[in-house]
């Protein structure tokens, strides 16, 4: 498990940051405008940015649609086909579906969300923890994206999950702890998990890095 870990993915350490970006937003047909949603957490915005002449199409204030002050979004993903994206709240505990018009149709509760990663064969969305969370539950979530219902909330071997990402098949997810310099590999047909060790000192693994 190693071996596949180290293949598919490089674990980057980070510093703590509030924007991030979503390469999903880019797996749209050609025809359609491409579009980056980046994240404001210290605002409680998302800035949707045209990725042709990378100007800012649109600001949503989560304040305007209800939510507190201290929202703080924290990370975007968007379907492949661009037709709906999804933001985690940090601060409200949620999860909200957005579609291509960046008006909210639906959204989900879930304690504490932080980065995401979807299956690409299966109508699922896999939801890791905050950072900044002091105690954060000890799982990941498993999101239905058509209805946003929270399926499952899949207990793990480890504290601080959370950098998340699924394997180009979609037979495979990756979480990695904030305290444990570990990271667990799923299968999500079986359910056959490894935990694969990283060696050295203390470390944060925060982000998966895709390399397919």
């Amino acid at each position: 498990m190693k071996n596949r870990c180290s293949t598919i993915f490089k674990i980057t350490f980070l510093t703590l940051f509030s924007i991030f970006f979503t390469g999903h937003a880019f797996a749209q047909s050609e025809e359609a405008p491409q579009y980056m949603y980046v994240c404001n957490q210290g605002s409680a915005s998302v800035t949707v940015i045209d990725a042709s002449n990378n100007e800012i199409s649109e600001t949503i204030d989560l304040q305007e649609l209800g939510f507190s002050a201290n929202a703080k979004p924290h990370h975007t993903i968007a379907d492949p086909d661009g037709s709906h994206w999804y933001v985690t709240l940090i601060g409200e505990n949620r999860v909200l579906k957005f579609n291509r018009n960046n008006e909210l149709v639906d959204e989900a509760t879930l304690e504490v969300p932080g980065l995401m990663t979807m299956n690409s064969e299966e109508d699922l969305l896999y939801v890791g923890r905050s950072m900044s969370a002091v105690n954060p539950p000890q799982s990941f979530g498993v999101v239905k994206r058509t209805e946003m219902d929270v399926l499952d909330e899949v207990g793990l071997f480890f504290t601080r999950p959370h950098a998340i990402a699924t394997s180009p098949d979609g037979k495979w997810i990756y979480v990695g702890s904030l305290s444990e310099n570990q990271i667990l590999a799923m299968n999500t047909e079986t359910e056959e998990s490894n935990i694969t060790n990283i060696p050295g000192g203390y470390a944060h693994v925060r982000q998966f890095r895709d390399l397919t």
